[in-house]
């Protein structure tokens, strides 16, 4: 266990770190995919569980992040990520669109961070404290040395909680452990 830590996950962390930055990087065809706040509006207007006053401050925060062009997976999980050899591949692209990076980055952080232990051993086949150990190297690459990870987590939370829209909508009930993760929006 030990070795697997101080290893592999540092060095698997900081690869599919590299992996989202050249994705976040890529510029798309617009016209052939989807924009991600426009699939969470839709998300946010289906959702029964929020009132119409939450409903108006999530969506004010999806309208307030900036716009790009740049491809977003939709469902960023280190588990959705191959490496075969030299070659490193992301699979299950049926949510692919494009968008604000952190949209993605918030799905890792709810898979690392947010989730609890039962979730991580049934779909991830990892504990928890080796996913949280692989969203600290992964941030530490992705956003760069320089920040603290606090001041990372603080930034992409409520990202993290709006995937609550998603789970909600499979689940069909209320999700308080993720919707926590929206305090900061819905103030």
């Amino acid at each position: 266990m030990w070795l697997r830590k101080t290893v592999v996950v540092p060095q698997y962390a900081e690869e599919f770190a590299q992996m989202c930055l050249q994705l976040h990087n890529t510029h798309v065809d617009t016209s052939q995919f989807e924009n991600v706040k426009d699939r969470y509006y839709r998300l946010l207007k289906e959702n029964p569980f929020f009132t119409s006053n939450e409903k108006d401050k999530i969506a004010k925060f999806i309208a307030d992040v900036p716009d790009r062009d740049t491809a977003i997976h939709g469902d960023l999980q280190f588990s959705n990520a191959i490496f075969a050899g030299d070659q490193h591949y992301f699979i299950d692209l049926g949510d692919f669109c494009y968008g604000y990076p952190l949209f993605d980055v918030g799905m890792l952080y709810l898979s690392c961070i947010i989730d609890g232990e039962k979730y991580l051993q049934e779909y991830c086949h990892m504990d928890k404290q080796t996913a949280v150990h692989f969203w600290e190297c992964f941030a530490q690459t992705y956003f760069g040395k320089g920040r603290s990870l606090k001041e990372i987590g603080d930034e992409v939370k409520p990202f993290a909680g709006l995937k609550t829209l998603i789970i909600e909508r499979d689940t069909g009930c209320p999700m308080p452990l993720l919707r926590a993760a929206l305090e900061g929006i819905l103030k």
